[in-house]
């Protein structure tokens, strides 16, 4: 062992962890040998083998109480070495041999083994999780609190400054990131409710929807009959997986109301120009000289504004040049359907031209 390093360090085992030793083992008292224990932290494992050995030439080693959980790691990762000694006075001492890496398990859990590789990577990692680690060992040894609600108080007040928990009228606690907004809260209640949100109480007061919340707010969503998110929220929303609902939501509305408006510009300038259509094969084959998939597209591309009601004239006197160049019958049917009606007779069609004339003189946008 010369030229290495060990660290020794000593522990007395808690009150209630003898208590419940002694009830779930049915062990007395006098049998329970691990009162204190000793822990010998060294840099490898053939180092744990090594100060073992070293340990049971000098001292009378307890058969029963060997234990190689190196060899065989418990189901949560834990590894070392338990040896029983009779030490001076006749006194059993526990001993409890590990590495390094063993000793940050055992004492932060599974996690903190990729920690400590990046330590021996000499990679650079921030202190997130030193102070996650610390949080939650910090809130587990608070010897002030004395009641289940003094604990829940105090875990509210101390979460994680990365998350708020706010709290429905029913009781439940919602898990929401710093900054969220009433909005973000009815999102994660439920889709539904978020899209229906209207105004929001909070702690008995109705506040504005872009107000951040605190941990241990309680919040009120306040609803419509209807879906109806506004633009704005997206100012304002923390959650990233409610802001894509809402963009997503807000798309759909988007075209929808585009396809709506194209389609009454449609209706109503083809009723103006008399255009109708044969069948609806030729209005297919219209849309194919087009590029256009079909009538929702052109409606919408209508109602955006990259489609003028005259490049849909363009494309129906290009399909029919090769029957009266130029000379095209624009008419309309019944009122009730607008678009697609047999083709009148060809002694009323009238030049394209002047079709083109009247609609440039206010009816073709």
């Amino acid at each position: 062992m010369r030229g290495s390093s060990q660290r020794f360090t000593g522990r007395s085992k808690h009150l209630y962890s003898i208590y419940r030793k002694s009830v779930n083992r049915n062990i007395p008292f006098e049998d329970i040998f691990d009162l204190a224990a000793i822990r010998i932290i060294v840099k490898t494992i053939a180092q744990c083998y090594e100060v073992l050995g070293i340990l049971h030439r000098n001292f009378e080693p307890l058969e029963h109480r060997f234990r190689d959980y190196i060899a065989r790691p418990k189901v949560n990762r834990y590894q070392s070495l338990h040896t029983g000694l009779i030490g001076p006075q006749g006194r059993v001492v526990e001993v409890q041999i590990r590495t390094r890496e063993m000793h940050a398990i055992a004492e932060e859990g599974v996690a903190a083994h990729w920690k400590y590789k990046e330590f021996q990577s000499g990679v650079q990692t921030n202190n997130h999780f030193d102070e996650q680690i610390g949080w939650i060992r910090n809130l587990l040894s608070q010897e002030a609190t004395s009641s289940a609600g003094e604990f829940l108080e105090y875990f509210k007040m101390n979460l994680y400054p990365e998350i708020i928990i706010a709290i429905t009228p029913e009781g439940d606690y919602i898990k929401l990131p710093k900054g969220s907004t009433p909005v973000d809260f009815a999102f994660a209640v439920h889709s539904g409710l978020g899209f229906r949100t209207i105004g929001a109480r909070v702690n008995g007061r109705f506040a504005p929807l872009r107000t951040e919340l605190n941990t241990g707010d309680t919040v009120e969503i306040i609803t419509g009959s209807t879906p109806n998110p506004g633009k704005d929220w997206l100012d304002f929303m923390k959650s990233s997986k409610a802001r894509q609902k809402v963009r997503t939501w807000l798309r759909r509305r988007e075209l929808e109301d585009a396809i709506r408006l194209g389609k009454e510009i449609f209706e109503k300038r083809s009723r103006k120009a008399h255009l109708k259509f044969e069948n609806n094969e030729e209005f297919s084959a219209v849309l194919r000289q087009m590029k256009i998939t079909d009538d929702n597209q052109l409606y919408a591309r209508l109602g955006k504004g990259s489609l003028l009601f005259t490049d849909i004239l363009d494309a129906v006197c290009a399909l029919r040049e090769d029957e009266a160049p130029c000379e095209i019958e624009l008419e309309i049917g019944p009122k009730d359907t607008p678009a697609f009606q047999g083709r009148s007779d060809r002694s009323d069609r009238q030049p394209a031209d002047t079709l083109r004339q009247v609609l440039q003189s206010g009816t073709g946008r």
